[in-house]
């Protein structure tokens, strides 16, 4: 899969500084598995990469402000998997980018995303945060800070740890209900993006609030009891005085093995005819 000559120049298939770096880099990927034969193309759409016998193998298409793109090759997994992982990972951000139109943006931008946007009181949450170019590569130089705001408005600040090319932080247990926010900064001046999610507190008894029968029969069968329904409540009060009155008289003994004296006298007996035999026989 290499680079279209006439329209292969575009930021999605960039792989290094140059043209000439970025075409290095495409001849040194692994060869795909294989690939769908695309039909006739429209007069419209442009092939942007192709095989050494110029078969388009992905090809674009602009309708207004939407873009669209076919793909015929598969098993680009391989590249990752055989040392290329970096331009596996560039190729996929920058299509993605490109589709969303956001390959001709203008300077870099700082980004934050969150791994949820609801948690538990008690739970942490996970984010990643970065600095991309229009390119699609990320900017390692820069480094990031990070702060968490609580639902009363104070602040705390957050440990950016660098994860690759990017930054990967935690907010810890968060004990408050409420609505929270991170904000990721890239300087004391500079841009800041920011990002809310929700703390709540769960109330497992009020959870289901709807009665369950079928519990409430199966403890009191284990207690010897019964179920009634709400319009047979005269009923039980007659019942109840028709029953004979039940008394029942638990008694409880306890009995130990040690507290004999012809247990003491038998193990006495042992020891002193071990000591004797041992004695008789030499072996002390």
């Amino acid at each position: 899969m290499l680079p279209d000559r006439r329209f292969g120049g575009v930021t999605m298939l960039r792989q290094g500084e140059s043209l000439a770096e970025s075409l290095e880099v495409w001849k040194g990927l692994p060869t795909l598995d294989g690939a769908n034969r695309l039909p006739r193309l429209l007069p419209m759409a442009k092939p942007l990469a192709e095989t050494a016998d110029h078969v388009p193998l992905l090809v674009a298409r602009e309708y207004g402000l939407g873009r669209v793109l076919a793909f015929a090759a598969d098993s680009t997994w391989r590249w990752a998997m055989q040392g290329a992982a970096d331009a596996h990972r560039r190729f996929w951000r920058q299509l993605v980018l490109w589709l969303a139109r956001r390959d001709d943006a203008d300077g870099e931008t700082l980004w934050l995303k969150l791994a949820r946007r609801r948690i538990s009181v008690g739970s942490p949450l996970v984010f990643d945060a970065g600095i991309t170019r229009p390119d699609g590569t990320l900017v390692e130089e820069i480094p990031l800070s990070a702060q968490v705001m609580n639902p009363a408005g104070r602040s705390l600040p957050l440990r950016l740890i660098r994860k690759g090319e990017a930054f990967t932080g935690a907010v810890p247990a968060c004990g408050e209900p409420g609505d929270w926010k991170v904000i990721v900064r890239s300087g004391p001046d500079a841009e800041e993006q920011s990002a809310r999610f929700t703390v709540y507190r769960q109330d497992l008894e009020l959870a289901n609030p709807r009665a369950n029968g079928l519990l409430m029969s199966q403890i009191a069968s284990a207690t010897t009891g019964g179920t009634r329904l709400p319009e047979e409540l005269p009923g039980i009060f007659d019942d109840l005085a028709e029953r004979p009155a039940e008394y029942a008289t638990v008694e409880q003994w306890s009995f130990s093995i040690w507290d004999n004296w012809f247990l003491l006298l038998l193990l006495t007996g042992c020891l002193s005819m071990e000591w004797f035999l041992r004695k008789r026989w030499g072996l002390v």
